[in-house]
């Protein structure tokens, strides 16, 4: 606003009476207020046209503004392109804060009205006549000279008296001003005042314009205003020579030495608001001391708060004072714990540590020990109760609480509670079983929903400039990450693709770091772009890494064998190195007695045969802890862990199968705790460091004693077709029907027949070898049976076809003259033939030994591959593994170890 439209304003207000100088006349005539005496009827009547006239001369202001600011956005919307518009741009722009900053005081003040009419309304209904005579009678006279001397009369605040020393704005010889000359009140309120205020004093209600008036002291002459009155003394050099003498500048107080500041009329004020404990009216009525505090204290208590710090973006201020005040300390560090919580005072963070210490206290001494007695009084094998385990998480919802509560994040009361719960079942893997699903597939989605929609991308946009330094140092460090991670490797002579590998899992970020950056933000240690930059990264590299580490590693590569580990090529007197895989104690049976059977007593034909090395490897799925574990049973492992029935009944049937072939069979005994994904890593890792030839697996059909079908285990399956693709030495599985037949031992005298099926291939190469071992057992019958197509073999695959016959003649040779070994050869057309002959095979034997792959054109397995039911076996593996098969028959599906090509 320029300095006419002050002068217009000022000589407005003036000549109307209103807004902030309401009680200020400029005639020379003695004007009197008559409060005391007048009747009720005419004061309301006033009081009614005072409340009009202030209704419409504050629409009259908004109505102002309002065009005065549709002017501006005009201008905005016209105004050409040129070298001034950004300076014009800035200015108008403070014009507009400014306008819509008297808009809102201006509608503050007429809602103010409209409350004081509605109480006026229901208050004129119950008026007592006796209530007239407790008026207020005020009179004074003013002479009022524009060319009298200033004297400092030209001060004038919001009701024409000076503040400082309350001296009249006009000559003190000329008017007298006495304000509630006489007041009746209530006695409490008398008695109040006199026990806090002494002297010669008055009490001052300011209206509501007067208080949200912009201005408290305005120029007689240009009609300008000012907060304080001192700002006015100096401005009023600007008119004229006799405003800048020593006594127009100086303090009014401190003109006459002579009179004493006691004998002055002290001015105290109070609040217009009803019900407010500065109104006079209230029975614990405390006075304001002046002006300003009038208008603060009606502002920060009965205003909207439209001031907001920008830096933190939560406090809000009516009085515009506060807003700078909080933005000198706003961010500044006082007190911060190492977890990086800020605090108010050290009073606050010695609170919160103590609370702290006293969680971990009770989570060792009371939750820790009642979680292992539920652990302790729950039966082996048996599930937990459903109240210990709701138990259990109430209590980590409470911890959560409880650390939210003191100033901690909300996750760390639950991570305490889950470190004190024992690991493992039944707890354990009792909570993992049961809410598992629940926060994997509710939780975790809705978090990561809810701390991306916190994301503001357009504002990174426009906040750019600000946050580049941030990118900048994002990606800097990820650059030296990178390259601290990759050159170390590269000097330890890695290959370069793994080393590319590491130093990007190395760089991953995750969940975790997404929690992190949410803290961050809630702490006001990040700005809102910054948190949107941040999470971005953070998803992109979530999204983008495990798709490039997947396509540059293989895992099974490590697997792939350069050095031949089978039984095939095995020498004569080499050790057999065999890893037998148990899931279930049901497994432990059909295992021993397949191990007895390739293990034969010592005699002049073997004596000079290796002995059988096995490495038994029970499998447990990994539940309620975080990192897999292989745990080897010897005189160093755990009582806690042996006490388990099902390793305490593997060790006991595998020492005992040791004990009756003892001198011919060594066995050692682990047990690994894994997921379902990693157990075939697990099994191919521990075959790796044992140098074994041949794993041996169970096939997941489970049997019942009578030999009938009962269930399929779809995990076991799953590990198996992962092992089958991976397995780094040849591979056996297993499917026992429990034929009693097969659990022979010294001292039975019983035969068991075994069956080959040979069609050709690398895997039926690998059955007759494993057949060979067995037939040094006195207790096998060995029959070997070739399946023929009746075609010509293939030119291109003469190899293979000179090797199955030289494979098949030095087994014809070797045991031609034994009483229990036989070999035939069958011709077989069509996949019904072979269905048959497979069914007829499986009838006279007890056990039947098949390779799982065989060439497309060896025979015609037309209509029989549609209806495999167990893939991992292969088509005669399955046709023997089948449900319909009447036979107790069990088998063992070969394939030999694939070789790197």
């Amino acid at each position: 606003m320029n300095q006419e439209e002050h002068m217009n304003q000022g000589r407005y207000i003036m000549s109307n009476g209103e807004g902030s100088m309401s009680c200020f006349s400029e005639t020379n005539s003695s004007s009197t207020v008559y409060m005391k005496s007048m009747p009720a009827a005419t004061r309301s009547s006033e009081e009614d046209d005072g409340i009009s006239l202030s209704l419409l001369l504050n629409l009259s202001t908004i109505q102002d503004k309002v065009h005065e600011i549709q002017s501006l956005v005009n201008f905005f919307m016209i105004s050409p392109n040129n070298n001034n518009q950004e300076s014009t741009s800035s200015l108008a722009m403070s014009n507009v804060g400014s306008l819509v900053q008297e808009i809102i005081t201006a509608a503050s003040s007429m809602m103010h009205t409209c409350q004081q009419l509605q109480i006026s309304t229901s208050n004129n209904s119950n008026v007592d006549t006796n209530q007239t005579a407790d008026g207020m009678f005020m009179e004074f006279s003013q002479d009022f000279d524009p060319d009298h001397a200033f004297m400092g009369e030209s001060s004038t605040n919001l009701l024409g008296v000076q503040e400082r020393g309350h001296v009249s704005f006009l000559d003190q010889t000329t008017q007298n001003l006495d304000w509630y000359e006489t007041e009746t009140t209530n006695p409490k309120k008398d008695i109040h005042h006199s026990k806090s205020r002494s002297g010669n004093y008055e009490i001052v209600e300011l209206s509501v314009e007067d208080l949200l008036a912009k201005y408290t002291h305005y120029c007689q002459i240009c009609g300008k205003g000012f907060k304080r009155d001192a700002n006015l003394r100096m401005h009023m050099r600007a008119h004229g020579d006799e405003y800048k003498t020593r006594e127009a500048l100086i303090n009014p107080t401190s003109r006459d030495k002579t009179v004493e500041y006691s004998s002055l009329m002290r001015h105290y004020y109070s609040c217009p608001q009803q019900g407010c404990r500065w109104n006079q009216r209230h029975e614990k009525f405390q006075p304001l001391k002046s002006v300003i505090c009038a208008k603060n204290h009606y502002k920060r208590s009965h205003c909207p708060k439209i001031y907001m710090c920008r830096r933190c973006n939560v406090k809000h201020f009516s009085v515009l004072s506060d807003l700078r005040t909080h933005e000198k300390h706003c961010g500044d560090i006082k007190w911060v714990c190492s977890c990086g919580t800020r605090y108010v005072s050290p009073r606050t963070a010695n609170r919160d540590a103590a609370a702290m210490i006293i969680l971990v206290l009770v989570l060792i001494f009371i939750i820790r020990p009642a979680a292992q007695r539920i652990v302790n009084i729950t039966p082996e094998g048996k599930s937990v109760r459903k109240l210990y385990l709701y138990g259990t998480i109430m209590t980590a919802v409470a911890a959560s609480s409880y650390t939210t509560f003191f100033n901690q994040i909300h996750v760390l009361g639950a991570f305490m509670v889950g470190m004190a719960i024992p690991d493992g079942p039944p707890l354990g893997s009792a909570l993992e079983a049961k809410f598992e699903s629940l926060a994997t597939n509710v939780f975790f989605p809705i978090s990561i929903a809810v701390m991306t929609m916190k994301g503001d991308i357009i504002g990174v946009l426009y906040a750019f400039d600000d946050i580049s330094f941030n990118i900048f140092l994002v990606g800097f460090t990820l650059v030296l990450k990178w390259t601290a991670s990759f050159v170390p490797c590269l000097f330890f002579k890695l290959p370069t693709r793994e080393s590319i590998i590491i130093a990007m899992i190395m760089n991953y970020k995750g969940f975790v770091d997404l929690c992190f950056i949410e803290g961050a933000l809630n702490k006001w240690n990040l700005s809102h772009a910054t948190y949107t930059f941040l999470m971005m990264y953070v998803l992109m590299n979530a999204g983008i890494l495990p798709t490039i580490v997947k396509a540059l590693y293989d895992p099974k590569r490590k697997y792939i064998g350069y050095v031949k580990r089978d039984v095939m090529h095995l020498k004569s007197n080499s050790d057999l190195k065999i890893l037998t895989c148990l899931h279930k104690p049901d497994n432990i049976s059909g295992m021993i007695s397949l191990l007895q059977l390739l293990s034969s007593p010592l005699n002049n034909e073997n004596k000079d045969k290796g002995v059988i090395a096995v490495t038994v490897l029970h499998l447990v799925k990994l539940a309620g802890r975080a990192f897999p574990i292989l745990v080897p049973h010897d005189k160093r492992s755990k009582p806690r862990l042996l006490q388990n029935s099902y390793i305490q009944t593997m060790m006991l049937a595998f020492n005992e199968f040791q004990q009756e072939n003892l001198g011919t069979t060594t066995v050692n005994s682990f047990t690994a705790f894994s997921i379902d994904n990693l157990m075939d890593q697990d099994i191919c890792n521990l075959a790796l460091d044992h140098l074994t030839s041949m794993i041996i697996i169970p096939s997941g059909r489970k049997w019942s004693p009578d030999g009938s079908y009962e269930s399929d285990d779809v995990m076991i399956r799953r590990v198996n077709m992962s092992l089958l693709d991976r397995a780094p030495c040849s591979i056996g599985v297993l499917n026992n029907r429990g034929h009693r037949k097969l659990k022979i031992n010294k001292r039975s005298k019983g035969t068991v027949k075994v069956g080959v099926i040979f069609v050709g291939g690398k895997d039926d190469w690998e059955a007759v070898s494993i057949a060979k071992w067995m037939r040094q057992n006195p207790s096998v019958r060995l029959t070997v049976i070739r399946f023929l197509s009746g075609q010509e073999p293939d030119k291109s695959k003469n190899w293979e076809y000179l090797v199955d016959n030289e494979v098949l003649n030095d087994l014809k040779a070797t045991y031609a003259s034994a009483e229990n070994f036989s070999y035939t050869e069958k011709i077989i057309k069509g996949g019904p033939a072979v269905a048959t002959a497979v069914r007829m095979a499986a009838e006279e034997n007890d056990l039947m030994i098949v390779g799982r792959d065989h060439d497309d054109d060896s025979l015609d397995y037309s209509g029989l591959v549609e209806w495999m039911e167990l893939p991992e076996l292969g088509v005669i593996g399955d046709l023997l593994a089948s449900k319909e098969l009447e036979t107790r028959v069990s088998v063992l599906v070969v394939k030999q170890q694939q070789q790197h090509e």
